[in-house]
């Protein structure tokens, strides 16, 4: 069987399918959108994505997979350089249900989108000395992206 971007998130939907499985599928999309780095013709395509793969990580409950989730969207973003240009409300309408480790990409996702509205969001997580490094790195990100 040949795998293609819609089977493989057909599968990643599939709440039956073991995490192994899941990071199988997930692994296979973030390698797919490596090899098409650059090409404006898979930006659409990588914006569905992971728009819906920001969905799928709001409302999963296992942290492990929903790790994997918020990795692979922010990898697939950056090879294809569409930060600016996914949906993360779904994301951002609770943060309070994710663990440090999520918090720590949801953070990096934010300063690569270079969206200024989420400046204080950001800074927001600045009390937490976990996360501080990460704050950081997005603040310097959201500023280079907006000079």
């Amino acid at each position: 069987m040949v795998m293609t971007i819609e089977k493989a998130m057909e599968y990643i939907r599939n709440k039956d399918i073991s995490y192994t499985e899941i990071v199988r599928y997930l692994d296979f999309l973030n390698h797919y959108f490596e090899y098409e780095y650059g090409k404006e013709e898979s930006q659409k395509e990588a914006i569905r994505i992971v728009d819906e793969l920001v969905r799928l990580s709001a409302n999963e409950e296992d942290a492990d997979i929903r790790c994997y989730l918020l990795d692979t969207l922010m990898e697939i973003a950056g090879y294809v350089s569409v930060s600016n240009k996914i949906n993360l409300t779904p994301i951002l309408e609770d943060v309070s249900k994710f663990n440090l480790e999520d918090l720590s990409v949801i953070i990096d996702i934010l300063g690569d989108s270079g969206n200024e509205s989420y400046r204080s969001l950001i800074e927001s997580f600045k009390g937490i000395p976990e996360l501080d490094d990460d704050v950081n790195d997005a603040l310097v990100e959201l500023d280079y992206r907006n000079r």
